[in-house]
């Protein structure tokens, strides 16, 4: 009896830290610190949520960044037709973009935002519960430094079993 209670008390433990960790910590060698990140919420939820933002250093009032949004699932060339249509609303201009069957979309356009030019690149990665937007903004004299840092980061962005 005594070793199947110690059996169970050790799966109990294995679940509960199996839980806890659900949400890994975000590992930041080169600054020498990791932190557990925040549960985005339900990811069946319907609707636009953030995920996660990453920053540069500023230069000129701006710190170029790279953020990641949740949206619901649509058809990966929908996704590209209804973004450029938001696009030319607010006075974007659509440098390049290209869709890559079957679930993804990238594109690069510049516009004013809040008043000061800024230039972007984006990847839209489908799959059939959401649609992951992963978006570099930068100033637009900005580009030619930062644009080989961001768009590396922007195409690192991979699916994980979870999604």
């Amino acid at each position: 009896m005594s070793l199947l209670r110690t059996i169970g008390i050790f799966f109990f433990i294995a679940a509960v830290c199996y839980a806890q960790s659900e949400v890994e910590p975000l590992r930041f060698n080169a600054e020498g610190f990791s932190i557990k990140a925040l549960p985005s919420g339900d990811s069946n939820a319907n609707g636009q949520r953030a995920v996660c933002a990453f920053f540069l250093p500023p230069s000129g009032g701006f710190a170029p960044n790279i953020n990641i949004l949740i949206q619901p699932p649509i058809p990966i060339e929908e996704f590209a037709k209804l973004s450029k249509q938001q696009f030319d609303m607010f006075g974007f201009k659509v440098i390049k973009d290209a869709v890559v069957l079957p679930n993804e979309w990238s594109v690069e356009y510049e516009g004013n935002t809040q008043g000061r030019p800024c230039h972007f690149f984006a990847r839209a990665v489908r799959t059939e519960k959401k649609v992951f937007l992963i978006t570099a903004t930068t100033a637009a004299d900005q580009w030619d430094k930062t644009s080989p840092q961001l768009i590396e980061c922007v195409k690192s962005f991979a699916l994980t079993g979870a999604h």
